[in-house]
């Protein structure tokens, strides 16, 4: 079913940027799943998320443009000793890079941004990916 909210529509591009570089059912919205539970053998995934706010650039017009950040995060399951594994989320990164700029059905999601995080308590590491969000002009409507 599609997304009829303004904010559902955004994330549903934001997959589609994300599935570029990853199979869906490894996507994510909003938060990372709970990895640390049995039978949840995950190498990699991705989170997407809209961590600020939404700021509608026509502000007293029928027209909605809104301007705002993504953020892709890429984990990857850390070496036997938990350490990184550099190519694995070098690899994982990139491809996401590849889909830049993306244009999808409702905005565009340009000029990203890479910083490594480290590890997380679970034994991935993982990598942020920032990039400017705009959206089409009545994509809402």
């Amino acid at each position: 079913m599609a997304a009829t909210s303004t904010i559902g529509k955004i994330y549903e591009d934001l997959v589609g940027l994300a599935s570029e570089a990853i199979e869906t059912k490894y996507i994510f919205p909003g938060e990372r799943p709970n990895t640390s539970k049995e039978g949840t053998p995950l190498t990699s995934f991705l989170v997407v998320n809209l961590p600020t706010p939404l700021e509608n650039l026509m502000v007293g017009y029928k027209k909605k443009v809104l301007y705002t950040d993504g953020i892709i995060h890429v984990f990857v399951k850390g070496k036997s000793n938990n350490t990184l594994n550099v190519n694995a989320t070098g690899n994982l990164v990139d491809k996401v890079l590849d889909a830049f700029p993306y244009v999808g059905k409702c905005c565009s999601c340009i000029r990203p941004v890479v910083r490594m995080r480290g590890a997380d308590e679970y034994g991935y590491h993982y990598a942020t990916i920032s990039f400017d969000i705009e959206t089409k002009v009545n994509a809402f409507s």
